[in-house]
């Protein structure tokens, strides 16, 4: 996942400030000092001049990690010589002592280069080769920490990764430039996690299904389909008789046939009479529900009766239900139940 997933911290968009630090989310001098920091101008973001030198901000606001990230847009690009990185994983910026990871993006006579360091106590060791790569104004700089990967990433996509095992905690996010010329924009990082969502029956739904399936029984038949929700599978249950769907799968019965979905989520469960057992959906799923044995999208075991199409996008809590037509929905005890809204 080379793009980042978490959101922007600082987009800079208020009045210049006269001197650093940017806002008081920020602290000045990740390894001591607090002369070069950085400023508003413009609604992005420059060096607080005042000599030669690196710049560093950190993002005081709380530690992230030890799984995070950082980015920032080169809205534009260092003179020669100069650079831009972020950082991640500071341990205890504001002196000397501190330690993390860094990439250097820095403009050269010839192509520019990127370098990743670890810092420790304001050393600087090479991890693996530079990586030439020329800066454009616009250009989004991007360093994942995911466990012992160290990962660079330029406009949402991998340039290179590095493995280093020596700072696994979490830590502050920051900045960094050397060139009076330089500005930068759009700030962001945080924590990377992988969201679990509870479902009915206590199991847990997990992960992303960008191509999903929904099943479905009446008399024994199933119905498949796929859902074009982006990062969701589906598991959609016709139940009759108090079924209910729950985990990574739904199952439930009507009139002895059985439904089971491979998506681990969302999923809709309907009982008898129109009642929604249980849903978990998000907008842009599309749920196809056929009766008498009708396969969606494959084969088809037995005659079907009348198709029941139930159509969305679904938009939580309460997902539209249609029929496009009279259907009998044969195997169901009691029979012909209908779905509505409820």
């Amino acid at each position: 996942m080379p793009s980042p997933v978490t959101g922007v911290l600082d987009n800079f968009n208020r009045a210049d400030t006269a001197t650093n630090p940017p806002s008081s989310s920020w602290s000045t001098g990740v390894f001591g000092g607090t002369l070069r920091g950085h400023r508003v101008v413009s609604n992005q973001c420059a060096e607080y001049n005042v000599g030669a030198g690196d710049y560093y901000s950190w993002w005081n606001v709380q530690t992230f990690g030890p799984d995070c990230e950082a980015y920032l847009t080169v809205a534009t690009k260092p003179a020669l010589f100069g650079y831009v990185g972020v950082g991640v994983r500071a341990t205890t910026p504001g002196v000397n002592t501190c330690d993390g990871y860094e990439i250097e993006w820095r403009t050269l006579s010839g192509t520019d280069e990127m370098y990743l360091y670890r810092v420790d106590n304001r050393v600087y060791t090479l991890l693996g080769s530079a990586v030439a790569r020329e800066i454009t104004d616009g250009d989004q700089l991007h360093l994942r920490a995911s466990g012992t990967t160290l990962e660079i990433n330029v406009n949402g996509s991998s340039v290179a990764t590095r493995t280093d095992s020596t700072y696994t905690t979490a830590g502050y996010l920051y900045v960094y430039t050397k060139d009076t010329t330089v500005r930068f924009d759009d700030f962001g990082g945080g924590n990377l996690v992988v969201s679990e969502t509870p479902t009915p029956g206590g199991g847990n739904a997990a992960g992303t299904s960008p191509t999903a399936v929904a099943t479905s029984a009446a008399g024994g038949g199933t119905a498949a389909g796929s859902s074009p929700a982006a990062a969701a599978g589906v598991a959609a249950g016709a139940a009759a008789g108090g079924g209910q769907g729950g985990g990574a799968s739904t199952s439930s019965a009507a009139g002895g046939g059985t439904a089971s979905g491979t998506g681990p989520s969302p999923w809709v469960t309907v009982g008898v009479g129109g009642a929604i057992v249980a849903a978990n959906v998000v907008t842009g799923a599309v749920v196809t529900v056929t009766a008498g044995g009708a396969t969606a999208g494959g084969t088809q075991p037995s005659a079907p009766d009348a198709g029941l199409i139930v159509t969305t996008p679904f938009d939580p809590p309460t997902p539209s239900l249609s029929a496009t037509s009279s259907p009998t929905l044969a195997g169901f005890d009691p029979p012909n139940p209908r779905l509505e809204v409820v």
